[in-house]
């Protein structure tokens, strides 16, 4: 834009590139503010959300994204919030990936560690995007962190043998 002033200023004569280059910068500006208002493109990767928070913070769904950029792709120019969002939809992409398949092995009976699935939602969060995927590991680690809570009080306290085998039972 700054280019296009300085030419304008020292040019005697409109010309059509100046014009079409003009358009083009109004075009990829109106898409800019549009995503600025939607989304916070430099937040997501420096987001410091606590793992159990994700559901809670994360409120633009995935989905809603990749409709912004498929708009943003059909832009003359390539802004850069442009190149932030593909990347953020590809990491989404790739997690969502990983945790259908961390989701296959638990069902047959292989699941990960609490640390696996605190991992995955520490990714989420700086990814901050929002889709299905994340309430099944959502409700995985809460019910994990649940149990733990509720197995490290029956150490430091006496309960009966009925509700221990339950606990052991419901960890497993």
């Amino acid at each position: 834009k700054k280019s296009v002033d300085e030419i304008e200023q020292v040019c005697p004569v409109q010309l059509p590139e100046i014009v079409a280059t003009k358009r083009q910068i109004t075009e990829a500006s109106m898409w800019e503010e549009k995503v600025q208002s939607n989304v916070d493109c430099v937040g997501g990767a420096d987001s410091d959300v606590s793992d159990g928070d994700v559901l809670l913070e994360k409120k633009l769904l995935l989905e809603k994204v990749e409709r912004l950029v498929s708009k943003g792709k059909n832009l003359t120019l390539r802004p850069r919030s442009l190149v932030r969002l593909e990347n953020r939809i590809e990491r989404a992409h790739v997690l969502r990936r990983k945790i259908n398949v961390w989701n296959e092995a638990r069902n047959q009976e292989n699941p990960q560690n609490i640390k696996f699935i605190a991992a995955m939602l520490k990714e989420a969060n700086k990814i901050d995007l929002m889709f299905p995927e994340i309430l099944t590991l959502t409700g995985v680690h809460k019910k994990a962190e649940e149990w733990m809570d509720r197995a490290s009080v029956a150490v430091r306290t006496t309960i009966s043998f009925d509700e221990l085998e339950s606990l052991v039972s419901t960890g497993e």
